[in-house]
């Protein structure tokens, strides 16, 4: 259930780069002040899904719905001003600037909130930042960064804030500090969209979640439907469901791994005999304290809208039998025939004509 009036709408949305289709079903919804999750392995559209939110990449098909206007092929600065703030991946700080200029840089208050976001709050938010204002934007850590990047989006006043990959490749202590600002910014009503792969907190922070598989929306539900099960409990699941499984014991605690293959086996016969749909692990951790036992988890999500057509599956075969036969063409030394040049004859280019002649030559 959407908390407050619809923020962000996105339905049946479709998107690609040149000839390749990317997204083909895209369906999600942000309330005001909800924290909402866009989760699913990499490759599978996130990003691409932010790019057409933002208009960076213009969608082919769908609608997409903003503060009550339809912004679908709108310019990015236009829907900017609209009241989207975007943090995105890898940051894409403005490096010779200093760290206060990079923050005035994009701060407006076009929509004339009450309380605007100025440069105190985002250092109160940032403690580290005003250390280091007049540094420039290249020296400093990644997680720094990271922090300049949502208080420059946090500048702008958003209505809605959009951060791509907003832990990827920082440090756990960083990390829990990206994180203390998120519920912060959420405890203020701040409506924000998230894409991230750290679904234990996002669990307890997220209002509701849409997992992405090969450019379709193929779950949504809140946090307590993705509740861990303990094992050895119904393993029955429908289509487009995303469970989470529990494994404890010394077995975990000496091979992860090992424990986790038998763990999914078990699943997949269980999930045989009960005629359910195949399923996809999304992420896996553990954690092997001293002394053992340890718990090992392990996201899946079942999804019967993602299954390759027949089609896809011929044509995979095909360019995989294609690529077999060159290959084994070049292992045998077979080079494709030169075309004949003018005169009738296969051309061997300049230089081999030179050392030809030369070789040619009879000595005098």
């Amino acid at each position: 259930m959407l908390r407050g009036h619809l923020m962000l709408r996105v339905d049946g949305l479709r998107a690609s780069y040149g000839r390749s289709q990317i997204l083909f079903d895209i369906r999600l919804a942000v309330g005001q002040g909800e924290l909402v999750t866009l989760l699913g392995r990499n490759g599978m559209g996130k990003t691409t899904t932010i790019r057409c939110i933002m208009g960076l990449t213009p969608p082919r098909h769908g609608t997409v719905e903003f503060a009550g206007a339809s912004v679908a092929g709108w310019l990015p600065e236009a829907i900017a001003r609209r009241g989207i703030g975007l943090v995105p991946e890898g940051r894409q700080i403005f490096p010779l600037l200093t760290v206060e200029e990079n923050l005035v840089a994009t701060a407006a208050n076009r929509l004339a909130h009450a309380e605007p976001w100025m440069l105190a709050d985002v250092y109160r938010l940032f403690p580290r930042l005003q250390e280091r204002r007049n540094q420039y934007a290249r020296t400093l850590s990644g997680g720094e960064q990271q922090m300049l990047a949502i208080g420059r989006a946090l500048m702008t006043n958003p209505l809605l804030l959009v951060l791509d990959e907003a832990t990827e490749g920082l440090a756990p202590v960083i990390r829990g500090e990206i994180w203390d600002c998120i519920a912060l910014l959420k405890s203020r009503g701040q409506s924000i969209l998230i894409v991230d792969k750290n679904l234990q907190v996002l669990k307890r922070l997220a209002d509701r979640h849409y997992v992405i598989e090969k450019g379709r929306t193929v779950w949504s539900g809140t946090s307590a439907d993705m509740d861990p099960r303990p094992r050895g409990g119904a393993f029955a699941m429908s289509d487009s469901e995303i469970k989470e499984i529990e494994i404890a014991g010394q077995s975990a605690a000496a091979e992860p791994r090992l424990a986790l293959r038998e763990a999914l086996t078990e699943l997949a016969a269980n999930l045989a005999a009960a005629g359910g749909a195949p399923f996809h692990m999304i992420s896996m951790s553990w954690t092997t304290p001293d002394p053992p036992p340890s718990t090992l988890r392990c996201t899946i999500s079942t999804s019967a809208i993602a299954r390759p057509s027949a089609a896809s599956v011929r044509r995979s075969r095909w360019c995989d039998r294609r690529r077999g036969r060159s290959w084994l063409r070049r292992a045998r030394g077979f080079r494709r025939p030169r075309p004949p040049s003018r005169c009738g004859t296969p051309c061997r280019g300049p230089s081999s004509r030179g050392n030809t002649a030369r070789a040619d030559r009879s000595p005098t």
